[in-house]
């Protein structure tokens, strides 16, 4: 692994290999490190996908650095390679993100900077002049309270780069992972009983329905969220749905956008007219 990063950072200026190194490595440890214990096995370290991924990263520059595109055009490899968490593009927009959010430059970020937070560049999706897709966000003042209260351990309690890293990894990777959708649970579980309530779900479903309403859209009552989230989970449950219900009913993601997210229950409550250049309210 280390010879790995070490040719990726041979291609970066040195003032930036101590954000690239821990941009880097924060993904192992978000993902393969669930218990938080700063440690990772020999084992699980060489199997896990993700080093699969920066693995193709080191194939993919070397067998870039050997061909020619004479047409000025980026390749659909050269988008494999900025797409990829381990690049150093995608280093850079991170931190370039983390920069512009930081309006004090204290090298932390308060709940009122991150209230700015409008979404990721999707590194899943580059346009074909290398840029990356803008994937639209509006995490509600709840939802980041609770983040704030959930992981924030500083006193004044803001984010650093750790922090703002790991949040952007779970944003990014909620629908494919359930490491990132524990990351968001552990939000709306604020009374630790592994349980979705119908009360959980008006707490947080009040600060999207007043968004969306401020912006003239008539969005539901929350009575009617209640029942479309539990036949999304196909909880019969009196008590609420668990953890598991949302794992295995698959639309865990679904639920957790729709409750955290005002563009992430609008993009659910337009899904059967959705147009892919249909702009959400703003």
């Amino acid at each position: 692994m280390i010879s790995l990063l070490i040719d990726v950072l041979k291609r970066m200026h040195p003032s930036f290999h101590e954000f690239y190194m821990y941009t880097a490595s924060q993904k192992f440890f978000f993902f393969v490190d669930p218990h938080r214990r700063n440690a990772i096995s020999v084992k699980k370290l060489a199997h896990c996908a993700i080093m699969q991924e920066l693995q193709y990263l080191l194939r993919a520059a070397r067998k870039l650095s050997t061909s020619v595109n004479d047409s000025g055009e980026v390749s659909k490899f050269e988008q494999s390679i900025s797409a990829n968490w381990f690049s150093g593009q995608n280093a850079l927009r991170i931190y370039t993100l983390f920069l512009e959010l930081d309006k004090d430059q204290n090298g932390m970020l308060s709940l009122e900077e991150l209230k700015a937070f409008s979404g990721f560049s999707s590194a899943a999706d580059v346009h074909n002049d290398g840029s990356f897709q803008q994937i639209q966000q509006q995490f509600t003042h709840t939802a980041l309270t609770r983040l704030f209260e959930e992981y924030i351990i500083f006193q004044p309690c803001e984010m650093d780069y750790k922090g703002f890293v790991n949040f952007l990894i779970a944003a990014e990777n909620i629908a494919t992972h359930k490491a990132a959708l524990q990351y968001f649970w552990r939000l709306i579980d604020y009374d630790r009983s592994n349980r979705l309530t119908a009360e959980k779900i008006k707490y947080f479903y009040k600060d999207v329905f007043t968004t969306l309403n401020s912006m003239d859209y008539k969005a539901p009552i929350a009575d009617d969220v209640v029942l479309e989230i539990y036949d999304l989970l196909s909880c019969n449950a009196a008590e609420g749905a668990t953890y598991q219900d949302l794992v295995d009913s698959k639309q865990g993601h679904t639920v957790v956008t729709m409750l955290l997210d005002v563009h992430g229950f609008w993009r659910y409550d337009n899904r059967e007219s959705f147009l892919a250049n249909s702009p959400p309210p703003s």
